[in-house]
């Protein structure tokens, strides 16, 4: 089982882990509901369902029946994203030659903010790549701070 962390202390994605515990805003996991789906418990008593996706990049940050107490934003992670691709359109070719799939942030950027699963993330389009989904991945599972791969 790989355990490898980034800034916020979080497995990377894409690696097996437990997340029962894991406190996101209001909400904690209390339950792994199978496949990627998990449980969290918000301060106020409530339950939410939630995919990991959403809880690694601040999507679901309460329950919803409030705005959450740290007065972080939902969705911030999506929003720089989709930021990028209403300003710069569809992602060129990746640096490896293959059509790019998506857009990545840069690391040589200094980012505006970290996710709870430590995806860094800018609201400056010009901090993103354009790149394929293999190196994307692969990006992704290098601990941050080592030599970029795009």
């Amino acid at each position: 089982m790989d355990t490898k962390a980034n800034p916020s202390g979080v497995p990377l994605y894409g690696v097996r882990r437990c997340y029962v515990g894991l406190v996101v805003s209001d909400l904690t996991v209390t339950d792994h509901l199978g496949g990627k789906r998990f449980r969290l418990r918000c301060v106020c008593g409530a339950y939410v369902d939630a995919d990991e996706r959403n809880v690694l990049e601040d999507a679901v940050l309460s329950c919803g029946n409030h705005p959450p107490a740290d007065g972080r934003t939902p969705g911030v992670y999506g929003r720089a994203h989709r930021n990028v691709r209403r300003e710069r359109g569809n992602p060129g070719a990746c640096a490896c030659g293959r059509p790019g799939a998506e857009w990545a942030f840069n690391d040589d950027t200094p980012p505006d903010g970290f996710t709870v699963g430590g995806y860094p993330y800018s609201f400056d389009p010009a901090a993103y790549a354009p790149v394929c989904i293999r190196c994307h991945r692969r990006a992704a599972r290098r601990p941050r701070g080592t030599e970029a791969l795009f």
